[in-house]
């Protein structure tokens, strides 16, 4: 565990009482007023005067603060390097809407997240969308069998919430709206492409994300009318689906964002950088004509959400973030504010990022101050009944039960700059790997690479080829990948055996926090038998019947053995997820003029250039808006020719070579 989550060390609940605090328990029609707020074991036990405290309850004195519920982020992306960001703006929950599965899943539970400064985690485990997703990692339904399955997968992981996105077929999409309300598994997410806003309402989703999902069909914020706002506010409130408006998603392409901004001394190598890229393009596109539609397209959203508002929709503020310029925590209280410029009132504002968000999620032990509820609060240095800007000013927090005062709150904002300068730090450094142990028999190249993104080193690799004593050749890597607090430092040592030019089998082992997982996979006849085993303990066998060219690890061995052994053109390749889970992909391969080689593959491009030898000089990855370079260091030939790769791509890198060289001539 890295110093950073050692830190987050647990506190053990203890009988406290908050005294001379102004008390506001967003309970329906109360009215905020000075009261003890006393605390046992994590929960509410008793609302009372000061002189009704336990005698052995430890006494805080909060007198001139406000005492509110925590704030519920409604629509976020749980990251761990974010938990301090969160706690430090009042969020005590957020509702993730689609993460790495496994990941949030173990984030989620008690154990972790007392360990951990951040917020409770309620989560869709995993976004769901159809073809082509929306993210790499999105469960892809294309079946209503599908759907049927997914929701019998989620409940049995006890998910909370059905996150979906527009690319999903419509009948998928009702089927899992009517099987998942029948299980309590709520539909949240934008409108599906094909369907119109009253299809949608009439299924009654648990929530639409982001304004442009109420656009009728045919309508954009262009060409829909101001006056036709109300009518949609009206229907929409009518049919009680709930609205996540993220209304400051828009409203930061209006801010004039500083590349300098002090937001990013407060965040990982790969978020500046990421959001870095994100504002350099804005800013390439910020011509008058594209400021002026931004700001079109923001009034009326805004428009919508006064009118929704003014007709009683029921709506839940979620920030959105970790998206560009939408800080963790932070972002809750810009959108907070967008509401508030939109006529929404400071005391609708705190109810719908507590109590209102509480609703809209099930959530029966969070969102109000009572007996019996859960007792994540925030202290307030302001009224938060006189502005919405109050919510900013969080003085002390009691989080699981644990009283948190502005002292420590200052020292986890110091610990999580430490920690961000600690990292670019090591970001700069170079990687050490070792060898990957080879198979008897002759070398023909071995070499080493690293992988670097605008955040710095990312991994590196040591690499070999072997021709076996039964003319075997053997594609073996040794990838260590740095770590990071979502992640821990992982090995990958990968072995392809290529036989008469067709991949004949494979072994990935990935090592990682003292656990070892291996799979195997052996050609036999025309099947694929693929077993895994952890810690040497059996898991699994699974059969694939595809003609596999190559597996996909992120081994810099993947490109130089299918540029050795397939033509342009489709082809299956075994990818392999977190945890090494399989799923079979086709990748399509392009070769230029020059002889590099293009990998158009599901999580995006890789574009190659080779040396004659067969090494791969540069491997360019392209993942949405990001993009990781993978470079040569050195290499070796042994003596030999290297891999010897077809005529045709050689004679292609020779006359490349040779016109690079006229050129300087």
């Amino acid at each position: 565990m890295s110093t950073f989550l050692a830190a987050a060390a647990v506190a053990v609940p203890e009988l406290i009482a908050l005294v001379g605090g102004r008390v506001h328990t967003m309970t329906p029609g109360a009215q905020p007023a000075e009261r003890a707020v006393v605390i046992d074991a994590g929960v509410i036990k008793a609302l009372c005067g000061p002189l009704e405290v336990p005698a052995n309850a430890r006494r805080i004195d909060v007198s001139g603060l406000h005492v509110v519920p925590a704030f519920i982020d409604a629509l976020a992306y749980h990251d761990p390097e974010h938990d301090r960001l969160y706690t430090l703006s009042g969020v005590g929950r957020i509702c993730d809407h689609g993460n790495d599965l496994a990941r949030i899943l173990d984030a989620r539970e008690p154990v972790t997240r007392a360990a951990a400064w951040g917020p409770e985690i309620t989560t869709a485990g995993v976004l769901i969308d159809g073809k082509p997703p929306a993210t790499n990692i999105a469960l892809v339904l294309e079946s209503l069998g599908d759907a049927h399955e997914a929701i019998e997968h989620l409940g049995e992981l006890k998910v909370s919430f059905l996150a979906t996105h527009a690319q999903l077929a419509p009948d998928v999409w009702r089927a899992l709206v009517k099987e998942g309300t029948e299980k309590s598994l709520w539909v949240m997410g934008p409108r599906p492409k094909g369907m119109d806003l009253a299809a949608v309402l009439e299924a009654r989703p648990r929530a639409l994300v982001a304004l442009d999902a109420l656009l009728p069909e045919g309508k954009t914020w262009s060409n829909i009318g101001l006056e036709e706002l109300p009518v949609i506010a009206k229907a929409v409130a009518e049919s009680g689906v709930w609205v996540i408006p993220t209304l400051s998603a828009l409203s930061k392409d209006l801010e004039a964002l500083d590349p300098k901004s002090p937001d990013l001394a407060l965040l990982g190598p790969n978020y500046v950088s990421y959001w870095s890229n994100e504002l350099e393009q804005r800013l390439a596109q910020n011509s008058t004509e594209a400021r002026e539609r931004r700001e079109l397209i923001h009034a009326k959203a805004r428009a919508l959400l006064t009118a929704l508002y003014a007709a009683g929709a029921k709506l839940a503020p979620g920030s959105g973030a970790p998206h560009p310029w939408l800080l963790p925590g932070e972002g809750l209280h810009r959108e907070l504010a967008q509401w508030a410029a939109a006529g929404v009132s400071a005391y609708d504002c705190l109810a719908a990022c507590t109590r209102g968000a509480a609703e809209c999620f099930g959530l029966a032990d969070s969102g109000t101050i009572e007996v019996g509820k859960q007792a994540d609060l925030a202290l307030l240095r302001a009224d938060p009944l006189a502005s919405v800007a109050a919510l900013r000013e969080v003085a002390g927090l009691v989080r699981r039960g644990t009283y948190v005062d502005a002292v420590r709150l200052s020292e986890l904002r110091d610990e999580l700059r430490a920690w961000v300068k600690q990292t670019r730090e090591q970001f700069d450094r170079p990687i050490e790997v070792e060898a990957p142990a080879l198979p008897e028999g002759a070398v023909l190249l071995s070499g080493s690479c690293e992988t670097i993104s605008p955040a710095g080193r990312l991994a590196a690799e040591r690499f070999a080829v072997v021709r076996e004593v039964d003319d075997t050749l053997t594609f073996c890597g040794r990838r260590l990948t740095r770590g990071s607090v979502a992640t821990p430092q992982v090995q990958i040592d990968v072995r392809q055996r290529v036989r008469k030019s067709r991949l004949d089998s494979f072994e990935v082992r990935a090592s990682a926090q003292g656990r070892v997982l291996v799979v195997r996979g052996l050609k036999v006849g025309e099947q694929w038998r693929v077993e895994r085993r952890l810690d040497d303990k059996f898991v699994d066998l699974n059969a694939a019947r595809e003609e596999l060219a190559a597996i996909d690890c992120d081994s810099i061995t993947t490109p130089m053995l299918l540029a050795l052994t397939r033509k342009p053109g489709a082809f299956p390749v075994m990818r392999f997820h977190e945890g090494l889970e399989l799923e079979v992909v086709r990748w399509d391969l392009a070769i230029n003029p020059e002889g590099d080689h293009g990998f158009k593959t599901p999580t995006g491009l890789k574009l190659c250039a080779f040396d004659p030898s067969g090494v791969v000089k540069v491997l360019v990855e392209q993942l949405g808006a990001s993009e990781s370079q993978t470079t040569l260091l050195d290499f070796d030939t042994h003596g030999g020719a290297g891999l010897g790769l077809p005529e045709e791509t050689l004679a292609k890198l020779r006359a490349a070579a040779a016109a690079q060289a006229g050129e300087k001539r």
